[in-house]
């Protein structure tokens, strides 16, 4: 895992997801080389999935590797697919045709 780049102390005080995540990714290095730790993860195990509740980097890798990504909490930052509910299981992707 990449050692973070950013201040941390303004994480506690972020206003909401955007302002969080433009803090920890302000940095260019920091943010490429986790997203290059995520790359590498995934290639060298070959998940069917990456599981993602929160982090941005799987977001990403999702889609530059070509394996889908799921996310078992119903009500996480990311959009729900069109036939998901709050109150289901939320599984969804970053990439259209993930099956459900």
């Amino acid at each position: 895992m990449p050692v973070p780049g950013f201040d941390p102390g303004p994480l506690s005080s972020a206003w909401d997801l955007e302002e969080m995540f433009a803090t920890i990714y302000s940095d260019e290095q920091y943010a490429r080389a986790d997203v290059a730790f995520y790359v590498d993860l995934i290639r060298t195990f070959a998940p069917k999935a990456v599981i993602d509740s929160f982090g941005l980097p799987a977001c990403i890798v999702s889609l530059i590797v070509g394996t889908p990504e799921t996310d078992p909490l119903p009500a996480s930052a990311h959009a729900l697919t069109s036939d998901q509910s709050f109150g289901s299981a939320a599984t969804r992707s970053c990439q259209p045709g993930f099956p459900h």
